[in-house]
């Protein structure tokens, strides 16, 4: 990830319920020190689930404004299980994959019998 191109983070945590859906925003959001940020590129994130490892959070492209970003397809997913994390970063010399008002969202969905808590860190580009 190019270090001379990122300057905004994305740092939320959700609580979702059993059979639960989260729809995360990386396009427009405020900061951790109140500044209002639209984000251009997307380049690096953390997901990091609490929870039973037999509870499951499904990430996917969003059905509606869906940033695809490292799916192979808008209609593939991945699971994480309680306890677990995804961390997906763009190359050492990539500039971010594109975020604008048509491709920005995420969907978290608990798979679980039980409310998952879920942390979230992107590493974006409002440049």
């Amino acid at each position: 990830m190019s270090t001379t191109t990122w300057n905004a983070a994305f740092i939320n945590q959700y609580t979702i319920a059993a059979a639960g859906t989260q729809a995360v925003d990386l396009r427009t959001f405020t900061d951790q020190v109140g500044s209002s940020i639209t984000a251009d590129k997307a380049m690096s994130i953390i997901i990091l689930v609490t929870g039973a490892i037999t509870d499951t959070l499904n990430v996917k492209t969003h059905g509606t404004n869906g940033l695809q970003w490292f799916f192979e397809s808008a209609s593939f997913g991945v699971n994480i299980p309680g306890g677990g994390m995804l961390m997906f970063s763009e190359g050492e010399t990539s500039t971010g994959t594109t975020v604008d008002a048509t491709h920005k969202q995420l969907l978290l969905t608990n798979n679980g019998a039980a409310s998952l808590t879920v942390k979230i860190v992107a590493v974006l580009s409002d440049v």
